[in-house]
This record gives C-alpha cells, structure tokens and sequence, in this order.
C-alpha cells in the first residue's frame, strides 16, 4: 500500500483527494471506490486542492510544476510551469479565478506565484524568503494571499500588486 503524503477533502465531504508519491488519487468517500489515479508527476505530489466549485483540483508536487485536473474525466488540463524549485503549497481563490503556489529551495530562496486560471499564465511571482513556503492561503475577498515559511515566518501580500501587508515571525 503506498503512503499517502497528503489528503484535500473535497467542501461537500464526499471525495478525498490523497498524494501518494508522484500521483493523486480522488476517492469517493460514500462508496470507497477510488474514481481516479491522476498520473503526470515526476516527484512527489506535496499539496492539494479543489476549486471552489468542484469541478477541477490543482496538485503540486517536487517536480517544480503544478497540475489542474478536470474532477469528472480525471483529464489533466494544464501543466503551470515555471517555479523555480519544489511547490509544497497550493490553493484556488475564493472565486476560483486564480491560483496561488508556494514553494523554493530549502535555506536558499522562497517564491509564491499566483496564476491567472482563465489563461494558464502567471500574473504574479513573489520573491518572498531565504528559505521555502510551505503553506499557502487567500483571504475571503481574494485581496490578499497569505503563506507560511521555513524562517519561521507568516506573510501576507496583496494578491494584485504583490505588496506585503503583513509580517509576523
């Protein structure tokens, strides 16, 4: 049986997304019936997420890319490229309009990158630490995005300058 490093539950309760190695499987929680094994990850998947309507689900994984996945076919959608190291963080805004990742090269550089979903493109990169993000948020509004980082560190920026707001650590 394989280690599941992570698990999203999906806002219903009804599916579990789990990372297992460089793969996620959605499960249907009703019946135990796995309905996917999502395959197109080199590395470990490190971070889940659905949107906020269900309908896709984003991984996140060693292998410096982030995968969208359509959640009825189980079809990738779109490979976000470009992250500089590791992404161990991902969530859908509030509005599912936009997508937000973290991640970097442990005691080197951490980034946070926020992509525009109706365009598979990045609207925003963040240099953000010396070290990695590891956890990351939007606000109800979607006006701010907020991350977690291996200094110790929480961080909070406007999601549509990048401007941090926020410093605690």
């Amino acid at each position: 049986v394989d280690t599941a490093r992570v698990i999203e539950l999906s806002k219903d309760g009804t599916l579990a997304l789990l990372g297992v190695d460089n793969a996620a499987i959605l499960a249907d929680l009703q019946t135990g019936q796995v309905r996917f094994r999502l395959e197109g990850h080199s590395d470990y998947v490190y971070s889940l997420a659905f949107s906020p309507d269900g309908i896709r689900l984003a991984s996140a994984s060693n292998d410096k890319t982030v995968n969208l996945w359509d959640a009825e076919s189980g079809q990738i959608l779109h490979a976000l490229e470009g992250h500089t190291d590791a992404v161990f963080g991902v969530a859908y805004s509030p509005d599912g309009k936009y997508l937000i990742a973290g991640g970097g090269t442990p005691a080197q550089f951490g980034e946070v990158q926020i992509w525009d979903l109706a365009k598979n493109t990045l609207k925003l990169s963040i240099p953000v630490s010396f070290d990695t993000v590891y956890g990351v948020s939007w606000s109800p509004d979607s006006k701010l995005v907020a991350c977690g980082c291996a200094d110790n560190t929480i961080r909070g920026f406007e999601a549509l300058t990048g401007k941090q707001v926020i410093f605690q650590g």
